[in-house]
């Protein structure tokens, strides 16, 4: 907890002394940035969104897993979570779709993550963590902190702390969803597993290869 605490505190210092920086260095400019324009860019083409989310998605997850020393198959894995998450998010999300809000799709999205990362897991013997921590990676408030950082000491704005209490509230969400869905999955798991070895049928004890050696 002490290290969570003292690596959150300087990424908040981090990134409030480079706002700072650049509030002196480009003076009225920054001050009159606009903070909802920040980070945010646009596709042109509609049909184009949801396969640059998936890209987008399926690249920051592999990332962090190859980050974090991942071998190569748990990588492909934690990058086909990362594009599964961020597609279920952005289809939550869009306004021609459900519209949902951004916590609750998070929630959701994380949600479908765990679970199936929770089922696969057993099968390819990956543990369910790397799965659903490199998932969880694109929908990480970020950039709602950012936000909320430069309102409150470039613009001044009391707003940002609704906008870091809005990043709060989706890394919370993004949490409960990841264990929602790992504990959906412990009963499909269990059922998959007494199928499987019904199917199987008994396995006979013994040695895996005949000895030459008589046994008297």
């Amino acid at each position: 907890m002490a290290e969570l605490a003292m690596m959150t505190a300087g990424l908040i210092a981090g990134v409030v002394l480079a706002l700072y920086i650049g509030l002196r260095i480009g003076g009225d400019q920054v001050a009159g940035l606009d903070a909802q324009s920040l980070g945010r860019a646009q596709v042109t083409a509609p049909g184009l969104v949801l396969s640059v989310q998936v890209l987008a998605g399926a690249s920051t997850s592999a990332c962090f897993a190859l980050a974090s020393y991942a071998p190569p198959r748990p990588l492909l894995i934690a990058g086909i979570g990362g594009g599964v998450a961020a597609g279920v998010y952005a289809t939550l999300t869009m306004d021609d779709g459900v519209a949902l809000n951004p916590v609750l799709a998070g929630a959701v999205a994380t949600t479908v993550v765990g679970f199936v990362g929770g089922i696969v897991a057993r099968r390819l013997q990956i543990p369910a963590l790397v799965i659903a921590v490199s998932a969880v990676s694109p929908l990480l408030p970020g950039l709602a902190t950012y936000r909320g950082l430069f309102e409150l000491s470039v613009l001044g704005s009391p707003t940002g702390v609704a906008t870091l209490m809005l990043a709060v509230a989706t890394g919370l969400a993004l949490g409960a969803g990841v264990v929602l869905g790992e504990y959906l999955a412990q009963p499909v798991r269990s059922r998959l597993g007494n199928l499987e070895r019904r199917i199987s049928g008994p396995r006979l004890s013994g040695p895996l290869r005949p000895s030459r050696r008589r046994l008297d």
